[in-house]
């Protein structure tokens, strides 16, 4: 079974009166050996450990790219992460590890250099491998359409497959890694009928949907819940499969 948590579904952007999605970009996938983290923005450190889940508990860091809003807490994470554990290494008997595009390795250590002088242990952090092998899953990456470099990922457990695309607009590249896809969550931060090179619309997600052949989509990075109905309405013109929105705290179960 693969469990899949929205932690946060909002864009870069807070809106005046409108806290509906306060957190941006970030997901947790668990598997039964295994917690991933697919992006860790703004507030998702909260609602993780909100769900009783520990940094420690965490084995592996995939980030999409490297834009604010889908890594803003992964400094938090780790200052948290390396303190405690050189307090009592024994509370952690694995190695973090942390998959992210082209530059996640010089972003890392920047992010190391104003929190240690050394780290009580170095974690691996791999630049958009093609392939990575974990305990019970394995995850595929695509370099997709960005402003900078964006990796989607796409995780399989138990014959189960779930597609994140992190940032992009339509190519491809993510019909392909995404094809027979499960459960299959897009970014939507583009309004009905507005197409552009590096964010998807709803009718781009639907789409794209339905030529890769998922189940059940789930549209994230909306930035708020108002967008909904509009959303929604548009994306289903092309896609008749299941259709959720990403909120906080939001889980499904898929066996």
């Amino acid at each position: 079974m693969i469990t899949f948590t929205t932690l946060g579904a909002g864009q870069y952007y807070l809106t005046p009166g409108d806290l509906s999605l306060y957190n941006s970009a970030g997901h947790l996938l668990e598997t039964p050996q295994a917690k991933i983290l697919f992006d860790f923005g703004r507030g998702c450190l909260r609602t993780l450990t909100a769900l009783g889940i520990s940094v420690h508990d965490i084995d592996l860091l995939c980030l999409s790219h490297l834009h604010p809003d889908h890594v803003a807490d992964v400094l938090p994470f780790l200052q948290t992460h390396f303190v405690e554990y050189a307090k009592m290494p024994e509370r952690r008997n694995k190695q973090l590890t942390i998959i992210g595009p082209v530059g996640v390795q010089e972003w890392f250590k920047m992010q190391c250099k104003y929190l240690f002088d050394t780290l009580p242990y170095k974690p691996l952090v791999s630049e958009a491998p093609t392939n990575w092998q974990g305990s019970d899953f394995t995850i595929k990456t695509a370099l997709l359409k960005h402003a900078v470099p964006n990796i989607g990922l796409c995780l399989t457990s138990d014959g189960k497959t779930i597609t994140y695309s992190g940032d992009t607009g339509a190519t491809p590249a993510l019909d392909k890694l995404a094809a027979g896809s499960a459960l299959l969550v897009l970014e939507c931060a583009n309004n009905p009928g507005q197409v552009t090179p590096h964010h998807l619309s709803p009718e781009e997600c639907g789409q794209i949907a339905t030529k890769v052949g998922t189940q059940q989509l789930i549209l994230t990075h909306y930035g708020s819940i108002k967008r909904q109905t509009e959303l929604r309405l548009a994306t289903q013109k092309y896609f008749c499969g299941t259709l959720t929105f990403g909120k906080e705290g939001k889980k499904i179960c898929m066996s």
